[in-house]
């Protein structure tokens, strides 16, 4: 497989294959680079993501961490395209020492994000939620489980306490957030043609990839055949020649979890969708853009 690939790809090839096999994968520029079990942003100066796993057979769990020290715009940028591009199969943790996951520094950034949620609430910050404080605690003790660190608890009567006082701030909040939101809807109505007009070209292939998927207002990511590759808005591609095989199997029936288009694992199917790495392709359309049936 050849090892120079487009931003997006990369990140989604990433996720989907193995540290062996992602070895000296690039970009064109060499912006973005793997070596040595490492992804690289711009030089071995900011090593950006760091792929492992923990547990065998049934507690088998690939894990995923990513640098969070601060890093310029466009490395930020790659941050977040790569969050995107992993599975939900994967534990994903933004920690500052991703070459060593037991670092006292990774243990302690994890433990801040759940003090800052549990004083965003106490403080009444807006959009502060019991939820972000749980969502904290259980990624903190996701990431103790993996690395057997001391999992943390909170005490239960302190709990009740913040989440009386989240709802106090969400009702608080309710009055202006409608007001927010009639506004919104008043600007997506103003941009819904322009939206249309998008996707109508890119569905065409008139337009680039620089379109947001946000643009289709689906619950899927739509192909479309663009040469002799098919693709997503969300910037990952597949050989034309493997899609049609696929699709061949999924009109058939034939496709199963476990199998691979590409080197992207299919995670689940049902009637409807089959979710493919971190894309859910709705079955229906993608055999009607490869197959045109």
């Amino acid at each position: 497989m050849k090892k120079v690939h487009a931003t997006k790809q990369l990140f989604h090839l990433y996720c989907n294959m193995t540290n062996g096999d992602l070895e000296g994968f690039k970009t064109s520029s060499r912006n973005v680079y793997f070596s040595n079990g490492v992804l690289y942003s711009y030089g071995s100066h900011y090593p950006m993501s760091r792929k492992t796993s923990v547990g065998v057979g049934y507690d088998y769990k690939e894990i995923v961490l990513i640098n969070s020290n601060k890093s310029s715009r466009t490395t930020e940028k790659h941050k977040s395209q790569l969050w995107s591009s992993t599975k939900h199969t994967q534990w994903v943790f933004h920690v500052p020492n991703i070459l060593d996951p037991k670092a006292k520094e990774n243990e302690i950034h994890l433990m801040n994000g759940i003090v800052d949620a549990i004083d965003a609430v106490l403080r009444g910050i807006k959009y502060s939620d019991i939820y972000d404080i749980t969502k904290k605690i259980e990624g903190f003790n996701q990431y103790a489980t993996a690395f057997k660190l001391k999992q943390f608890k909170l005490d239960p009567v302190f709990y009740t306490d913040l989440a009386i006082r989240s709802r106090e701030t969400t009702k608080k909040h309710e009055a202006k957030d409608k007001e927010r939101s009639a506004k919104q809807d008043a600007e997506r109505a103003l941009n819904r043609a322009k939206w249309a007009s998008e996707v109508e070209l890119w569905y065409s292939c008139k337009n680039t990839m620089n379109i947001s998927s946000g643009y289709f207002g689906l619950s899927y990511d739509p192909v479309r055949v663009n040469g002799k590759i098919v693709e997503s808005p969300r910037g990952v591609h597949v050989e034309l020649e493997d899609a049609v095989s696929f699709c061949k199997m999924l009109k058939s029936g034939q496709v199963q979890v476990g199998m691979k288009l590409s080197e992207f694992e299919v995670l689940s199917i049902d009637s409807e969708i089959v979710e493919i790495g971190c894309h859910k392709i709705n079955i229906k359309q993608a055999i009607q853009a490869v197959l045109g049936e």
